[in-house]
């Protein structure tokens, strides 16, 4: 087995620790190691006892070699040979050669540049040139199953090159010996590790900085950024300011100020208003900063540029309108309507007529109208005067049933007097059968 007494472990492990001190490089590059793949050569002692008695009655010495496949960076398969020899054991005066083959589990953990580890390996044990009795008979040679427990530590000293110092195993066989068939020994060795392919583990990363030394840090690590609703105002108007901030942490507290040139900040916090009664046309500036409670050399600032524009000058009023102006566009927008011979019903052409006297006097309610009825001259007065009373209420029905206010309407009748044509013809007829709208003081 891989074992050595501790007279031999001690000064080697010393060696080992002086030799890696005296280059740092090397100890950087040697931390962490997990090979795929490792072979060990060394030494071993054994503490043994041997057919036919019982008792730790010798010792041997001899050599280890191994083999290590790394499944994981704490797991590994193991398997190793022994071999060692001792001359004359006993007082029969016999020698002994015990060789083992094993091979099993083995767990380690990596710390920096040493690797302890444990395992348990299980296999055969073969003894020779030695004596084993079996009932009335014996052997020189014998086989048994064998098992081995313990562990060791291992010192990296390169990617590649490792020392192992100390190792101690109880190695378990079952060799005849006349009595128990029974023989429990104690391995102790030291060596050296070849180790193939693997990489190197990264270091683990520095501790976070305290609390404190979080505040301190530079003022890179909070970004502030500030904006309007609107770019141009008149003044008196309201103008929004937002902030908007990132910090790391993100628990920080932070404290806004707003400077502006002119006006006055209402509110306060990250989104404020700015009061501008008062300001006069022209650029202006707000400048933001913001701040870290606690520590005000954790900051950072913005800057805003808005414009206060001049107030619109309301347009001039119109010149008031003469009387001849204020007729002329009254009969421009509302005309006479015109109805068939001995009829007072509105005729297509009256109703749209209508309509049209009736939106004017709806945009200008401060008008007040007059409809007068007419008729032509056939006929008597009196039948001509209640005809044109009757066009005259139909005229202002419409009117009435267009939105205009009855309070604004008044009728009048002249029937065929006041005619606008006097020629005894149809034209002339047509001309005086109306109903006409004028302005009423």
């Amino acid at each position: 087995m891989r074992t050595f007494p501790a007279s031999f472990a001690l000064p080697l492990a010393l060696a080992a620790i002086t030799l890696s001190g005296h280059s740092t490089q090397a100890q950087q590059s040697a931390a962490n190691v997990t090979p795929k793949l490792d072979i060990a050569l060394g030494y071993n002692h054994t503490q043994a006892n041997a057919p036919p008695g019982v008792s730790n009655d010798f010792s041997m010495n001899g050599a280890f070699a191994g083999i290590d496949f790394h499944l994981k960076p704490w797991l590994a398969l193991t398997a190793e040979a022994t071999g060692g020899h001792a001359n004359n054991i006993s007082n029969l005066g016999q020698d002994l050669t015990l060789i083992t083959f094993a091979a099993g589990p083995r767990l380690q953990y990596h710390y920096h540049r040493f690797v302890p580890f444990g395992q348990a390996l299980f296999g055969a044990a073969h003894g020779s040139d030695s004596y084993f009795p079996t009932g009335s008979t014996y052997s020189t040679t014998a086989t048994s199953f064998a098992y081995t427990a313990g562990g060791g530590l291992d010192i990296n000293l390169t990617h590649h090159i490792a020392i192992r110092p100390l190792e101690v195993q109880f190695l378990h066989t079952s060799l005849p010996n006349g009595t128990t068939n029974v023989q429990r020994h104690l391995l102790t060795g030291a060596g050296i590790v070849i180790k193939f392919g693997g990489h190197v583990q990264a270091a683990p990363p520095p501790p976070p900085p305290p609390a404190e030394a979080v505040r301190t840090r530079p003022t890179g690590d909070i970004h502030f950024s500030c904006s309007l609703n609107v770019l141009q105002l008149a003044p008196g108007a309201p103008l929004q300011i937002m902030g908007e901030t990132a910090t790391e942490p993100d628990h920080l507290n932070v404290m806004y100020t707003w400077m502006p040139d002119a006006g006055m900040i209402e509110g306060d916090g990250r989104d404020v208003i700015l009061n501008t009664t008062g300001l006069a046309p022209g650029h202006h500036v707000i400048h933001g900063h913001a701040s870290v409670t606690g520590d005000y050399t954790l900051a950072a600032d913005c800057e805003l540029h808005f414009t206060i524009v001049p107030a619109p000058t309301p347009p001039p009023p119109p010149p008031p309108q003469t009387p001849a102006a204020v007729e002329r566009e009254f009969h421009d927008n509302v005309a006479d309507a015109y109805f068939d011979y001995n009829s007072s019903n509105l005729r297509p052409d009256a109703q749209q007529a209508a309509h049209h006297a009736a939106e004017y006097l709806n945009t200008h309610p401060q008008i007040r109208v007059r409809v007068e009825g007419f008729a032509d001259e056939r006929g008597s007065v009196e039948y001509n005067l209640m005809l044109g009373q009757l066009r005259a209420e139909a005229a202002r029905n419409a009117l009435l049933a267009a939105g205009v206010e009855a309070s604004r309407v008044e009728i009048v009748s002249y029937g065929k007097a006041q005619p606008v044509c006097k020629e005894a013809n149809e034209s002339c007829y047509h001309q005086n059968r109306r109903a006409a709208f004028s302005l009423h003081p």
